[in-house]
């Protein structure tokens, strides 16, 4: 709109300078003509420079979105694929401590383990033949797995979900006490 409107006053003065010096017409016409072609320009590559922006921005912001949806889609296929990693380790796991109740802790430089006495779930999925555990990292981390007894060779077999995999551990059982969680401590400490 801004551009028709100086358009049409350029127009105006171009009119009247021409009526009142009839002698420098083509001198006037030039002083006006390429000031009003410049500014016509200028309006004009503004707006195609908007334009082409406004474009860019929009296929920049379309290809985000795609590239946010394939990195979400391929999460969701990462923990999916986890989870069935887990499903097939935990199937063929044997518990020499079925129906355990009582709580076993390990504590090491990095954090502690902890075998609960609780059946494990791990996602929709309950699992019978093994119970709960969980690990805790420093930074307060908690990474959720579950565990079995091998009485023959006398591991813990502590089967770990993460986000993206799962996999399988042994670890001697000596490591491990009975345990019991103070609560005026709020922490585990070595059953007496």
């Amino acid at each position: 709109m801004l551009q028709v409107v100086l358009f049409l006053i350029a127009i105006g003065i171009t009119l009247f300078l021409w009526q009142v010096f009839p002698a420098f017409k083509w001198v006037v016409a030039v002083l006006v003509a390429v000031p009003l072609i410049w500014l016509t320009a200028e309006v004009a590559g503004n707006k195609i420079h908007q334009i082409n922006v406004a474009k860019q921005e929009t296929q920049e912001a379309y290809e985000r979105a795609k590239q946010i949806q394939l990195d979400n889609q391929e999460k969701e296929k990462k923990r999916i694929a986890s989870f069935e990693q887990f499903d097939s380790l935990a199937k063929n796991q044997k518990n020499s401590f079925v129906n355990n109740e009582n709580l076993y802790f390990s504590s090491y430089e990095k954090g502690f383990v902890v075998l609960t006495n609780r059946v494990c779930k791990m996602g929709d999925n309950t699992y019978k033949n093994l119970q709960e555990s969980f690990l805790r990292m420093p930074e307060q981390e908690r990474i959720d797995s579950c565990w079995a007894y091998n009485e023959k060779t006398n591991n813990v077999i502590l089967i770990t979900h993460l986000e993206n995999e799962s996999f399988k551990n042994e670890i001697s059982f000596q490591y491990f006490t009975p345990a019991v969680w103070d609560v005026e401590k709020q922490q585990f400490i070595e059953k007496k």
